[in-house]
């Protein structure tokens, strides 16, 4: 009787560390996966933990790897080993979206790891004035890269990933950084997502009224995820459509039963 006792209390020992250990892997990221079709490899999309400020980290069936965005300082060596915990040595694009600290400042810990290669660093064109964006760019030049701006209208091939840059134009003077963020509308098989750093809605407004192919609406529309953020808060995620016949609103970012609070 003892014997079984003891083997039960193992049990809920055991039961209670595997809990512990998925609890902490769920709150390091939030993770999912995409087929480009039945059968086919997936397209993951990691949102790690970082608190304020964004870092997603995506990566295609082919192993091409792209980070947009950091989070704060602080949020450096979380990055770094959300990284290394997917196995992940290189990674071929490195996306500041805009120049505020709490997008660029873990970046710097991932680009001064002598275990991760960083292949390209892009950026909106628009330069910072902080010590964190000089500590970034010294980061960069230490590494023996050079910022390269990402504007629109560019369209990249980032391995099976289409990305169109919706945003920002160039040749703006001295604008407001959050409204610079870049914008990316990224296709992957069948579907699309919009990554839209911190802009707000009169950006929104403008890169529709460019009445791009990629702004446009479509028929019929097709299923896609738009990564709703605002400055200071990190919000979930929803389903919209590809074709975006206007600004995006708040409840446009919340999936159904979710609560407006909860964060990926």
């Amino acid at each position: 009787m003892n014997i079984y006792g003891e083997g039960m209390h193992l049990d809920k020992r055991k039961i209670a560390i595997g809990f512990l250990c998925g609890s902490i892997l769920i709150l390091l990221a939030f993770s999912i996966s995409f087929g480009r079709a039945q059968g086919a490899a997936p397209l993951q999309i990691s949102y790690i933990n970082v608190g304020e400020g964004d870092s997603i980290l995506l990566r295609d069936p082919e192993g091409f790897t792209l980070l947009i965005d950091g989070g704060k300082t602080t949020a450096g060596p979380a990055v770094v080993n959300y990284i290394k915990s997917r196995g992940i040595s290189s990674i071929d694009v490195i996306l500041a979206t805009h120049a505020d600290a709490d997008h660029i400042g873990g970046l710097i810990d991932v680009l001064q790891d002598n275990t991760i290669a960083v292949q390209r660093v892009l950026y909106n064109g628009y330069a910072g004035t902080t010590q964190t964006w000089n500590n970034f760019l010294a980061a960069v030049t230490n590494k023996g890269l050079t910022l390269e701006a990402a504007q629109f209208p560019e369209t990249l091939q980032f391995g099976a990933l289409t990305v169109w840059v919706m945003n920002p134009a160039a040749g703006l003077s001295s604008p407001d950084s959050n409204q610079a963020s870049v914008v990316l509308k990224i296709l992957y098989g069948s579907k699309a997502f919009l990554f839209t750093g911190d802009i707000d809605t009169t950006i929104e407004a403008t890169v529709i009224a460019r009445q791009t192919p990629t702004a446009r609406p479509t028929a019929p529309a097709r299923t896609s995820w738009l990564r709703c953020s605002r400055k200071k808060r990190s919000y979930p995620w929803g389903p919209i459509r590809t074709g975006i016949r206007r600004p995006i609103r708040w409840r446009d970012c919340r999936p159904p039963g979710r609560g407006s609070g909860e964060r990926t």
